[in-house]
């Protein structure tokens, strides 16, 4: 039972009372909260946490560039400094899966190349 002001005198009054005792005048009754007001911080809540939860489980950055460049000189050790720099270079903004794709053609360009030489 909590106490609250009356509207028209001031007087304290309790949250159950129908009228004031000093004025008679009704209190205005306590808003609760409505159903879409609820449902709307359980979006904003639930949307909060699932941020929380992305932010702790993304993956660490990686240095595509680096990585297209390690793993050209292994998959494609005949590559010349240049190539290297250049299929860096294609790779910078490209996923994972990207870099291996062009190394892959990168070194299958060179071996049709080195086989079109021999001929």
């Amino acid at each position: 039972m909590a106490l609250t002001e009356c509207d028209e005198c001031g007087a304290a009054v309790s949250d159950r009372a129908r009228s004031c005792p000093q004025c008679g005048g009704r209190p205005t009754p306590a808003r609760k909260p409505t159903p879409a007001a609820r449902l709307g911080l359980a979006v904003v809540a639930l949307a909060a946490i699932a941020w929380f939860i992305g932010y702790l489980v993304r993956p660490d950055p990686v240095d595509l560039p680096a990585l297209a460049r390690d793993t050209a000189a292994r998959v494609y050790p005949a590559a010349t400094p240049a190539e290297l720099s250049e299929i860096s270079r294609f790779c910078a903004g490209a996923s994972s899966a990207t870099v291996n794709y062009v190394v892959e053609c990168a070194a299958q360009r060179a071996a049709g190349q080195q086989r079109q030489r021999r001929r």
